[in-house]
């Protein structure tokens, strides 16, 4: 039986989601990972564009403190660009953890798009 934890939804562009990889472009060794969107689409077709976060500080990309208050605990970086079905993008794949601050978005937003 569906549910509304099925129901797609559009995200806002520099919002932060644990995101279930298996929704995702590229694979990814872990189920879950912090994403920030960094494009949507218009309405519930096309694809939701990411920057996914790792906690492997050796690791290319837009360095990021440990922000409990999203949930993050450990200094990490936004590395991997990717993306995934807007059709996919429902509360049950993907959980809101909050906002990026301006700062780290404007540079993921320089480095990535």
């Amino acid at each position: 039986m569906r549910s509304s934890a099925d129901d797609p939804f559009v995200p806002s562009i520099g919002e932060i989601y644990l995101v279930r990889t298996e929704i995702m472009l590229l694979p990814d060794p872990k189920e879950r990972r912090p994403a920030v969107v960094i494009e949507r689409p218009a309405g519930p077709v096309g694809r939701v564009h990411v920057v996914t976060r790792t906690t492997d500080t050796t690791r290319k990309g837009v360095a990021h403190p440990p922000t409990p208050a999203l949930g993050l605990q450990s200094a990490g970086v936004f590395w991997r660009y990717t993306s995934t079905e807007a059709a996919s993008w429902t509360p049950r794949n993907c959980r809101l953890l909050g906002i990026l601050d301006p700062l780290t978005l404007r540079r993921i937003l320089e480095r990535f798009t």
